[in-house]
């Protein structure tokens, strides 16, 4: 477990932040909550600025509760409570997690160097992993890779980079979401634990992570599909009812804030939390193919340190459509 907290901050010094191992945790019950209950899919039409750019799927202003109710299953008090959030202005969502492919296009167009930084998953025991040195890259993050999977071993900054990339490129104001927008993106519509209800077991229809079929000794929830090791094709499972795949699962994806750990900081009017100067300590959101269901959940918070790369956590953008 030591070499997993000496890549995160103190506030996530246990694995379950990362992978979500199995917690033992009553399930109260919920008042006046049906299982499974997704909103029906709303006709959402995509559009991309670019042959190599993000499809995009543009949003409605509106508002929705921010965060998890107490007798949420598998809940961290990181997330705070449900509160109001404003989304205040329309925004644009990339239907898909930034794909290797398309890194590659950007990797390609501005010379950036591909250093050997990221940390693999080297031993798992049981319900613990250990993450080995950083000698992983995005283009050999330690399992097969094809161009269509969602890019993984990326550090905020280089999500950063991408982002100012495609700013110049298309000359719109491209971004990270921020972490208002992306849960309000995940959740659809919907105030359940995930887009599509609040039953684990429906989620391997939409979610690539670690369950039943897995590996992964934190395993649970559903039996899959797939056995391998890393994430699938983006859009190769369910969308939620906004069109918007992998919102759950397959690749953790940062997002434009800091990391507070006070929720009542985050803005409640759809902005970025920030700090002076550049983030030390980024937000992660969604889990990924080696979390446990707990961490697919819509309200899941993750505060990985802004340089870091791990071969579980990519990114997707936004773009702000009424500037």
């Amino acid at each position: 477990m030591g070499a997993i907290a000496a890549g995160l901050t103190c506030v996530v010094l246990a694995g379950e932040y990362l992978f979500g191992w199995p917690v033992s945790l009553a399930i109260p019950e919920r008042v006046s909550v049906v299982k499974n209950a997704p909103v029906a899919l709303q006709s959402r039409p995509s559009f991309k600025d670019c042959s190599d750019c993000p499809e995009m799927v543009a949003l409605p202003a509106g508002e929705f509760m921010m965060g998890s109710p107490k007798d949420e299953r598998g809940r961290k008090g990181s997330e705070g409570l449900p509160r109001r959030v404003v989304i205040p202005k329309r925004i644009a969502i990339a239907k898909f997690e930034v794909t290797v492919d398309q890194f590659s296009a950007f990797v390609a167009e501005t010379g950036m160097t591909v250093s050997n930084l990221c940390h693999m998953l080297v031993e798992i025991s049981g319900t613990r992993g250990v993450w080995g040195p950083p000698e992983a890259s995005f283009r050999q993050p330690g399992f097969e890779v094809t161009g269509t999977q969602p890019v993984v071993c990326i550090s905020l900054h280089d999500a950063q980079a991408y982002v100012m990339w495609l700013r110049r490129r298309t000359g719109k104001p491209y971004r990270l979401p921020t972490e208002a927008e992306w849960e309000y993106a995940a959740r659809a519509g919907t105030s359940t634990a995930y887009s599509f209800g609040d039953d684990e077991t429906a989620a391997c229809g939409y979610a690539r992570f670690a369950d039943v079929s897995s590996p992964l000794g934190w395993g649970g929830g559903c039996r899959g599909d797939t056995v391998a090791y890393g994430p699938r094709p983006v859009g190769s499972l369910k969308p939620n009812s906004s069109g918007l795949f992998d919102m759950h699962g397959n690749a953790w994806e940062w997002v434009e804030d800091c990391w507070t750990p006070i929720v009542l900081e985050i803005p409640t009017d759809g902005s970025a939390f920030s700090r002076p100067g550049s983030c030390e300590v980024g937000v992660m959101r969604g889990g990924s193919w080696a979390a446990g269901y707990p961490n697919l959940r819509s309200a899941t918070r993750g505060s990985p340190r802004a340089t870091s790369r791990y071969h579980h956590l990519g990114f997707r953008v936004a773009l702000s459509m009424d500037e």
